[in-house]
């Protein structure tokens, strides 16, 4: 089987309009169905129970409980029954087809995603580089490697309990509090000629639409909205839209409760 994975804190946003678009495009998804919740009332949490297969309730994380962590010992008990894992933030995503089905075409193990741009071309992630080499003292130089986006995360079950491990090994490290994408950059860095990984871009792939792309640098380059869905500018269909509440995309669910893009 393949398992999707959320990550929910808090009663603020769940079941708001965002994440009932998010719940009904999941619920096209053929998969074990998995979701990590802090401090969520009783009854949003029954109604979770009614989408999810598997509800996995956590007590308040601190300084050294990371997320990272969390999502590791979580999924690591579906390792023998599991073949990919998809981990992706609950408000602002959208499924417009299987991920699973995308991702199984090729032969790397962990895929990643970026906007396109690079980290010299963004301030906070120019910045996040700096404080990690200062904090760990790690010589290396993320400025010509693209952006990573931390909200969708893929990859074989062994290979992504791995990656996990190592992210949440280097969070914390000499007690410095660390941005995970820097996290993501430097093991994608010690991987890169390993063809363990690869990274999708927003730019070059169909696989997902990170808004992010058009909110800081290409508002031309905007996807064409098609019969209520996001296409590259060659027609080819996204599998997947991120962010798209940041830039002034509207969603909406159709009389048929479909998701509807304009």
């Amino acid at each position: 089987m393949n398992l999707v994975v959320n990550y929910i804190w808090g009663d603020k946003y769940t079941f708001s309009l965002p994440h009932q678009l998010f719940l009904e495009s999941l619920s096209k998804i053929d998969c074990f169905k998995l979701v990590i919740v802090y401090g969520m009332s009783d009854e949003n949490v029954n109604k979770l129970r009614e989408i999810y297969n598997h509800v996995e309730i956590i007590e308040k994380p601190d300084f050294h409980y990371t997320s990272s962590y969390v999502i590791y010992k979580t999924i690591e008990r579906f390792r023998k029954q599991c073949e990919y894992v998809l981990f992706t933030d609950s408000y602002d995503v959208i499924f417009q087809s299987d991920p699973f089905e995308y991702i199984s075409k090729y032969d790397n193990e962990i895929f990643l995603t970026s906007p396109g741009f690079k980290v010299h071309e963004q301030w906070p992630d120019r910045n996040w580089q700096e404080y990690f080499n200062k904090s760990v003292g790690v010589p290396l130089d993320f400025n010509e490697d693209k952006v990573l986006n931390g909200g969708i995360i893929a990859g074989k079950i062994d290979a992504i309990l791995n990656f996990y491990a190592f992210v949440a090994s280097n969070l914390n490290r000499n007690g410095c509090h660390i941005v995970d994408q820097t996290v993501f950059l430097y093991f994608n860095q010690l991987m890169k000629d390993r063809g363990t990984v690869k990274v999708f871009d927003t730019r070059l792939d169909n696989f997902i639409y990170h808004c992010q792309n058009e909110y800081f640098f290409n508002r031309e380059e905007k996807p064409n909205v098609i019969d209520g869905k996001i296409y590259t500018q060659s027609g080819e269909l996204y599998c997947i839209w991120h962010q798209w509440d940041d830039i002034g995309y509207v969603a909406e669910l159709d009389d048929n409760g479909q998701v509807y893009i304009k």
